[in-house]
């Protein structure tokens, strides 16, 4: 039996290759890991006992420098790319493709053939992505083909990133090819000993990890904190690594792990072996699973979507409110893209070297001062995005402003609310509120959504479906969408699994939209039962679910402020 790990740079990848019969003499197992995390997983294979290790692109190259077991690296077929034309042969141009000659070359014969307008960029490594993109980016270019890097970088920019992904034949070909090349290899040790009678005698918890967040040496006291190494292995502990080793200064991170937020310091140790030092200096304890403050190191870029006037217009609106110091409203309803157009403004104002701080205006009270202020005084430059203003009480939201009006100079300040009313503490910046229509007003984009939604779950799922037909398409229009863009992924979601081709029909819309009107017409009745506050609790809550969870409708109805009605909510 030959026990084979495919490390698959994309979800997508790995549900396709859960879906093929391998031989009986392959044990095939999967794991979803790009660039840094690929080698980590690839490493963890070796130690495991794996005799081979299948990948693509960029990953599998870094794999076969780090590991001393065969790496078969996973062909990109002409397959492959007819798939992915063939999902966005709706975009008519500004479409460019950024890949290795062995791309490149035969793209553009299928592109001659089927009549496609998609310029070719060839590049020779990895390090020339960022370059080209930027360059594409100033000539219009607004789709990028690509592989992982390649989407990664573009989403950075702003820029629609559409991945290659590999099919059927390709992984069955690389089966193959594992079977022939199997063969054992000595297996290597790796573990460098560094400083271990200094870390053991510190009291406080110390690490060193590698540039890959491997750890190599920690003391007992991390060891106690951290037994099953859950923290070692988040997200943001590997960012954290990564600003260190690219910064070659002190870090701080807030990472939170099951029911703990922790602070943890991260240090240059050796800029040469690549080797960082980290210290935990706080733990906080969070029962609730709610944060009111947290902290995005390393933003993402999520490009609007659609060719409307509207969208045009807001481009311009996102334009100057990251120009000016001035505070910025956004306000809409619930599912508008509130957030998306708050990262476009800090992003389009510091790029992704600045961090986000989030505040979760639901939970914030006068409690919350303390740790901001600690949290932006550390603050050099980045975005303050407050969530939910509307749900903040009105003295703590007039506090609040005041306290972040004296930082636009060096901090962007963004307020999000689903309703602005006379009595806001925001209603002096007039001048910089930004409205966002609810999707049933800007039912042009609602095609571009479909489309965008229909790539991401190719990329995710592996999903074949790369259309939706025009009388399909027309009953979409119809709806109202009153859960706006999150309602109609999830629709396009449950549309893109039950469509048989390609394409998706007429009755697989109309079984879903059937299923979802009958879920928003039912309303349980009130059971009158129970004591008072029981009661009152059954009332606010129907009366969320007919105001669609909006809580400044809801509070009204009820003839109570926010605040109240909050503070009620948090008592359930």
């Amino acid at each position: 039996m030959i026990k084979v790990l495919l490390v698959a740079p994309y979800n997508g990848l790995a549900e396709t290759a859960k879906n093929i019969e391998v031989p009986d003499d392959i044990q095939l197992d999967t794991t979803v890991a790009n660039l840094e995390k690929g080698v980590i997983e690839a490493k963890r294979a070796e130690e495991q006992g794996y005799d081979i290790i299948i990948s693509r692109g960029g990953t599998a190259s870094l794999i076969q420098e780090s590991v001393s077991i065969p790496v078969v690296h996973i062909d990109i077929t002409g397959y492959d790319m007819l798939r992915v034309f063939t999902l966005i042969s709706g975009v008519k141009s500004g479409v460019a493709l950024v890949g290795f000659k062995n791309i490149s070359e035969g793209s553009a014969t299928i592109c001659n053939i089927l009549d496609f307008d998609v310029k070719m960029v060839t590049i020779q490594s990895s390090t020339e992505v960022q370059a080209n993109l930027e360059r594409l980016k100033q000539e219009g270019f607004t789709v990028v083909i690509g592989d992982v890097i390649t989407i990664e970088v573009a989403q950075r920019l702003g820029l629609r990133g559409v991945l290659i992904t590999s099919g059927r034949e390709a992984i069955m070909n690389a089966i193959d090819e594992a079977k022939r090349i199997h063969h054992f290899f000595r297996r290597v040790n790796y573990r460098h000993h560094i400083y271990r009678q200094v870390l053991n005698e510190m009291p406080l918890p110390v690490m060193l990890v590698d540039e890959e967040g491997k750890v190599l040496e920690q003391n007992g006291s991390f060891a106690e904190i951290d037994p099953t190494k859950k923290l070692v292995h988040a997200e943001s502990f590997i960012q954290l690594v990564r600003r260190v080793l690219d910064q070659q200064q002190i870090q701080w991170q807030e990472i939170k792990c099951e029911s703990r937020i922790y602070q943890l310091q991260g240090f240059l140790v050796s800029k040469t072996e690549k080797i960082v030092g980290i210290q935990l200096n706080a733990t906080t304890y969070n029962p609730n699973g709610q944060q009111v403050i947290s902290m995005m190191s390393d933003p993402a870029n999520q490009p609007l979507i659609g060719d409307s006037d509207r969208v045009h217009q807001l481009e311009e609106k996102i334009g100057h409110a990251a120009a000016t110091d001035e505070m910025t409203c956004i306000v809409g309803e619930k599912g508008t893209g509130k957030f998306t157009v708050a990262k476009q403004i800090h992003f389009k104002r510091f790029d992704q070297t600045a961090p986000i701080l989030e505040i979760q205006g639901s939970l914030f009270t006068n409690e919350s001062f303390t740790y901001l202020e600690e949290i932006l005084h550390s603050l050099t430059s980045g975005t303050v995005i407050v969530k939910n203003m509307d749900l903040i009480s009105s003295d703590v939201q007039r506090d609040l402003v005041y306290r972040l009006t004296g930082l636009s100079k060096r901090i962007k300040i963004i307020l999000l609310q689903e309703e602005l009313l006379e009595t806001d503490a925001v209603s002096d910046y007039d001048d910089e509120i930004i409205y966002l229509p609810p999707l049933r007003e800007r039912k042009k984009d609602i095609l571009a959504f479909i489309d965008y939604f229909l790539t991401e779950m190719h990329m995710e799922k592996g999903s074949e479906t790369v259309g939706v037909n025009d009388q399909a398409a027309q009953c979409l229009l119809q709806y109202d969408w009153k859960g706006n863009i999150p309602e109609l992924r999830a629709v396009v979601k449950q549309l893109s699994s039950l469509a048989n081709g390609y394409y998706i029909d007429v009755p697989d819309v109309n079984k879903v939209m059937n299923k979802l009107s009958a879920s928003n017409n039912s309303v349980k009745p009130l059971a009158m039962e129970g004591t008072l506050k029981e009661i009152e609790k059954q009332v606010i809550q129907q009366v969320l679910t007919e105001e669609n969870q909006n809580q400044t409708k809801a509070a009204k109805r009820l003839g109570i402020n926010r605040s109240t009605l909050w503070r009620k909510l948090r008592d359930e």
